[in-house]
């Protein structure tokens, strides 16, 4: 009921709206839908959400209804009646409700404290459309009351002579009663209900009220009471020049706190600071009284069947500490009484809240009286003015989004410290200035100037919104994406004194939904590239191995061979390109493993650069950390970069290639990175095509494929780092990177295979594509091996079979690993193994990618060959699994793999 202050809702624009007497007409209520089945309640509190006595009602009239009807929906509001007083803070709050409330129809309304019962009585047509109306914590009966049949409710029963009676009667010495209360529209009510209860008192003490002083005066005053009084605690929230004390602890510290004489109260609220005890009124009490009178309405009682309960249900209720404080013992107490702190011998406050009290003299004539509240009068006026602009310079600084105001002549009036960090422009400099000056906006893509909403709302009278794609354009030139509206600002006759502007900067979320459609076409590209990628590797596999077997029958010097080889590098090529693709296939993870990219930089900027007039100047870290990553998807990065830093610079130039720990550099990553810089000072890159460098067949080169830099992109986001670019036209390009560290060592470099590992033994080769088995076949035979060739699972597992059977198994099989239609390589290996535990199984595929070509022993194959393979790898891959000896090389040393060129 009475004391703390919460934080005001700042950046609702309705609030806003209504601080600026922005008044927007009700919307036309004849077109609503029709109302849910939900149940709505409105709970509406004459003070503000904190103070407890207020908070104590919201939950327990909540509590209670839910658990009869749980589907109920609340609506709650707070009035804000004792920080903000007058006639005219009422007038905007309907203004606010009639808007708020037009669409909505409420089963029951409930009316907390005198205030809000007032507002209802005054407003229940315009607002409420007929609901009925439950009060509660009543202090002063409205005349009438009894011809409202829509109203009942429970009254705030103040038990005054039941705690004097009490307090009397435990401080028997006790010859004077204090009593604290303030002058506000409520103090002033209970000063009446008080009053009344003192005649039955006169001939046992003296009563005192201490209600007209600033809260330093009253302080002062209750510090002298003489050692025979009591204090009696109402309510005491604003002082004599309207400052509030925002909530009860802080208005018991700031007065009671001093006070060496006991002190009552009537309102539970208090007990725990210091209050001795009383007859208290609960504000849960209330609550749950409201909410059992507003069942009933909610079951179909009337509210007139309902009478009003005019006895609020009170209790005794006291504080052990200060019961022991005051040397009153427990057995004094009346039946019945509540204690609490109950027994706390240890816990004591080292400093003891204590009551100040002191006399106020009454001795003045009626004309300084007048005068004094003349003046006091023009000084609550002053105040509430001052209060009221701080209060709104407050909510303009905390709302996110930018606020103008313009006159009627277009004019910049003020503007909150958004607009002036969005505009690049501070209050005192806009101030007088145009529209056009503070707020240039154009079209982001005609880059023309948009039309001006304030001369539109000035000729319209109503709220405009901006088109999309609006740049705001500021003082320093920077450009930003924005959202906003503006509206009419009203007096009180309706008329256009001005208009609000609200807007919002976008430029950052536009920028994520860019990186997220970026990242979703990236991925839509992998589905197609991978498919294209591994139909594309099997149909190289036969042109390669078919041209490397007609160059091995045919002399060197002869122009056939020439056409061969020159059929080979072009097949080499489109090797090159069925990588770039395969990088962007969905599931293509990296196969990762710790390795170094100093070496990688080292090899990348040695192979790229050799014979071209573009020197690289490395600089790379001594102690470079490694980090886990696939060593031919990073080779693919630096070697694409490094060769269009090396395009870039026709005439020659240097390339600086650094690399260096950093930490911390990836966002939303504390760790150890990598960060690895590759610099030109070639012709740049214009800034238009900045953002587009990364978009798959993006290009500017006549012969550029456009999925250079895309791959570096995938690659580096797959390998969960990141990639930036600083480009200036001429002066240089420089991309950036940062890859996660790793404490793993990379393992150690491999001696290199001189030449193709020759063999001996039957081979079984299972692969889906004649031309495939046909090359393979002639690779075994070059090798020294017997092939035996089949298209499916099926087919491998019957021909093992029937081989082994018939005393003649085979050493190894080769499978593929997907065959359409069939049973693959991955399903015929572990019915294989199954079959026969010491069977040696190699897998193949195009899908360099596939995490089973990075783990394939998980997965029962004893070894692994990528397509398009050359007659060294498929060697190679033999004698491991079968345990031989690395053997001569061929007689014709030259072929790499079956029919290769050197």
């Amino acid at each position: 009921m009475h004391g703390h202050i919460s934080k005001v809702p700042l950046w609702v624009l309705l609030p806003l709206a209504v601080a600026f007497t922005l008044l927007f007409g009700p919307p036309d209520t004849a077109a609503h839908h029709d109302a849910p089945q939900q149940r709505h309640v409105l709970l509406l509190h004459s003070y503000h959400k904190g103070m407890t006595w207020v908070d104590d009602i919201t939950t327990s009239l909540t509590a209670t209804l839910v658990k009869s009807y749980p589907d109920i929906e609340f609506h709650i509001e707070h009035m804000d009646t004792k920080r903000v007083i007058g006639e005219e803070h009422l007038r905007n709050l309907f203004t606010e409700y009639r808007y708020k409330f037009s669409r909505q129809r409420f089963a029951v309304v409930v009316v907390a404290d005198d205030a809000a019962l007032r507002f209802a009585l005054k407003h229940h047509d315009d607002l409420f459309h007929g609901a009925p109306v439950v009060f509660c914590g009543i202090n002063n009966p409205e005349p009438g009351m009894n011809n409202r049949p829509l109203f009942t409710g429970i009254m705030e029963w103040l038990d005054v002579k039941e705690t004097l009676r009490v307090a009397l009667a435990l401080h028997p010495d006790a010859r004077h009663v204090y009593i604290i209360n303030d002058m506000s529209a409520s103090g002033r009510g209970l000063h009446s209900i008080i009053a009344s209860a003192l005649p039955s008192f006169a001939d046992r003490a003296s009563f005192t009220f201490l209600e007209d002083y600033t809260v330093a005066e009253l302080a002062a005053l209750v510090a002298r009471l003489p050692a025979d009084s009591i204090v009696l605690r109402s309510a005491f929230f604003v002082d004599k020049k309207g400052r509030t004390l925002p909530n009860e602890q802080l208005s018991y510290n700031a007065i009671d706190r001093h006070a060496v004489v006991p002190v009552y109260s009537l309102w539970d609220f208090y007990m725990g600071l210091g209050v001795v005890g009383g007859k208290m009124i609960s504000g849960t009490a209330q609550g749950e009284h409201a909410a059992r009178l507003a069942a009933r309405i909610l079951n179909g009682e009337k509210p007139s069947e309902i009478p009003i309960v005019m006895q609020s249900p009170n209790r005794l209720i006291f504080d052990y500490r200060q019961l022991q404080r005051f040397g009153v013992k427990r057995s004094a107490l009346p039946p019945g009484s509540a204690l609490i702190n109950e027994p706390r011998p240890f816990y004591a406050i080292n400093k003891t809240l204590t009551w100040t009290a002191a006399l106020f003299t009454l001795a003045m004539t009626c004309i300084s009286v007048m005068l004094v509240l003349n003046i006091r009068r023009r000084q609550l006026i002053e105040e509430i003015l001052r209060e009221s602009r701080e209060r709104l310079a407050v909510t303009l600084a905390s709302i996110g989004d930018g606020v103008i105001t313009f006159d009627t002549e277009g004019r910049a009036v003020m503007l909150n410290g958004v607009a002036e960090w969005l505009c690049g422009w501070s209050q005192a400099e806009a101030s007088g200035r145009l529209l056009e000056e503070v707020f240039p906006i154009i079209n982001e893509k005609s880059g023309l100037p948009q039309d001006n909403p304030v001369s539109r709302v000035l000729a319209s009278g109503s709220i405009v919104e901006l088109a999309n794609n609006t740049i705001l354009v500021a003082r320093d030139g920077e450009r930003r994406v924005i959202a906003d509206s503006a509206a009419p600002i009203r007096d009180r006759g309706g008329n256009v004194i001005g208009v609000v502007l609200v807007f919002r900067d976008l430029t950052e979320k536009r920028a994520i939904e860019e990186e997220l459609f970026k990242a979703r076409k990236l991925e839509s590209l992998g589905v197609l590239a991978g498919g294209i990628a591994h139909d594309f590797n099997n149909l190289l596999t036969g042109i390669l191995g078919n041209v490397s077997l007609a160059k091995m029958r045919l002399p060197v010097g002869e122009k056939p061979h020439k056409y061969l080889e020159n059929a080979e590098k072009a097949s080499m090529r489109a090797r090159e390109l069925t990588q770039q693709l395969l990088t962007f296939a969905k599931g293509g993870a990296p196969l990762r493993k710790p390795i170094s990219i100093a070496q990688i930089l080292t090899d990348s900027s040695a192979l790229v650069l050799r014979g071209s007039n573009v020197r690289c100047n490395l600089e790379v870290a001594s102690d470079l950390w490694p980090v886990e990553a696939d060593e031919g998807q990073m080779s693919q990065v630096f070697n694409n970069l490094i060769i269009n830093a090396d395009q870039a610079m026709s005439y020659g130039g240097v390339v600086t290639v650094r690399a260096a720990n950093v930490f911390g550099a990836i966002e939303g990553k504390e760790s150890r990175c990598v960060r690895i810089s590759i610099e030109d000072n070639g012709v740049g890159i214009p800034e238009e095509n900045l953002h587009r460098i990364f978009d798959p067949y993006f290009t500017t080169k006549p012969q550029g494929s456009g999925l250079g830099l895309a791959t570096v992109y995938s690659i580096i986001r797959r390998h969960e780092g990141e990639i930036t670019v600083h480009s200036k036209p001429g002066e240089g390009t420089s991309f950036i990177i940062h890859l996660p560290a790793t404490v793993a060592e990379p393992p150690q470099q491999p001696l290199p295979l001189q030449g193709p590992r020759r063999g001996s033994g039957r081979v079984l080769v299972m692969d889906d594509e004649e031309i495939i088995r046909n090359v393979a076949a002639e690779i075994l035979l070059t090798l020294g091996y017997e092939p035996v060739l089949c298209g499916d699972g099926n087919e491998a597992l019957e021909l093992y079979r029937w081989e082994a059977e018939k005393g003649t198994p085979f050493a190894a099989v080769i499978m593929d690993l997907t065959i359409p239609g069939g049973m693959g390589g991955r399903e015929a290996a572990g019915k294989l193994t199954a079959m026969d535990p010491a069977a040696r199984v190699i897998v193949s595929s195009g899908y360099s990618n596939d995490p089973i070509m990075g783990s394939f022993r998980e997965y029962g194959f004893h070894g692994a060959v990528i397509k398009p393979y050359h007659a060294r790898d498929l060697g190679a891959a033999l004698a491991e699994v079968l345990g031989t000896a690395p053997a001569r090389a061929l007689n014709d040393t030259s072929v790499p793999f079956a029919g290769d060129k050197n």
